[in-house]
């Protein structure tokens, strides 16, 4: 259907032999002609119309509605989507989930010592007894679990990080293998404070799309810059997250291999963390990453 300012831009003859084609009076003025062709142009009807949402809310190309009100309207067809930010989005909140049970895990790192191996470096221990000590550290703090063959069930005590550094001091002046308490606790102070940053913003970055996916952000100086939030969010979250998991894995992952007789390992938690990380940092650039290694090839 051709607009009313396709039609002004017609002559009068031409005009009219729009009018005689469709079967109406070609008599009248250049306006009174337009007119007539723009009421007798045929209505597309609300069902026929494809529902359009915009795309930094919803992660779809263009068009009128914001997100959740175009699935509200017309079902989630009617949404020409954008899987890949759609995506992102996701991988978004299942990383937000993940940093906040984060901050109160318990299985960043893992060290286990057998006492028995102490035996000859000043500890006596009998022939039928059996010494195990764990560590399961936190972010803040550290469970001690010790076990016997002697009692039976394990005993467990809970200690801030900082507890168990002045202990691993205190064990190393005497001249024993300390729990690498002290090792870890730069790692786990700058693994929890990016944990903070990055779950303020992560929050910040999902409550704005949220609302701008209602609309409820139209017309504010947030939606001119929601394009520009987005982007540095974005760039925000995976740098200093990432930097975080990365400084804690290269401090606690080569610990306990020269540090006898203790063993261990990074712990569920941080390769949890490193993974959705990896998913999150893969989904957001990796179209991006694609792009630029295609242009290589091609030059």
């Amino acid at each position: 259907m051709a607009t009313k300012e396709e039609l002004e831009g017609l002559t009068v003859p031409q005009l009219k032999e729009r009018l005689k084609n469709a079967g109406l009076t070609v008599g009248g003025k250049k306006a009174e002609l337009v007119e007539r062709l723009l009421d007798a142009a045929p209505k597309k009807s609300t069902s026929e119309k494809k529902i359009k949402v915009a795309q930094k809310s919803s992660g779809n190309s263009s068009g009128d509605l914001p997100l959740f009100k175009a699935i509200m309207t017309g079902g989630l067809g009617s949404a020409d989507l954008d899987y890949r930010v759609v995506g992102q989005r996701v991988a978004g909140l299942v990383l937000l989930i993940v940093a906040i049970i984060g901050l109160g895990s318990m299985s960043w790192y893992t060290a286990e010592m057998d006492v028995n191996d102490l035996e000859g470096e000043g500890v006596m221990i009998g022939e039928d007894f059996d010494f195990d000590l764990v560590y399961n550290m936190g972010l803040t703090e550290i469970s001690q679990v010790v076990t016997s063959s002697f009692g039976g069930a394990g005993m467990e005590l809970t200690l801030s990080m900082s507890e168990c550094v002045e202990l691993d001091e205190e064990g190393e002046s005497e001249g024993d293998a300390g729990p690498v308490c002290s090792e870890m606790a730069a790692a786990s102070t700058t693994m929890g404070v990016m944990l903070w940053i990055s779950i303020i913003v992560l929050s910040l970055w999902l409550l704005l799309l949220f609302l701008n996916g209602w609309g409820i952000l139209d017309g504010t100086p947030l939606e001119e810059k929601l394009e520009m939030i987005d982007k540095w969010s974005v760039i925000a979250i995976s740098s200093l997250l990432g930097l975080g998991i990365l400084f804690y894995g290269l401090m606690g992952g080569p610990i306990v291999a020269d540090e006898e007789p203790w063993s261990g390992g990074l712990g569920g938690m941080w390769w949890m963390s490193f993974l959705t990380w990896l998913i999150f940092v893969g989904v957001s650039y990796g179209s991006d990453l694609k792009s630029f290694i295609d242009s290589k090839r091609a030059a």
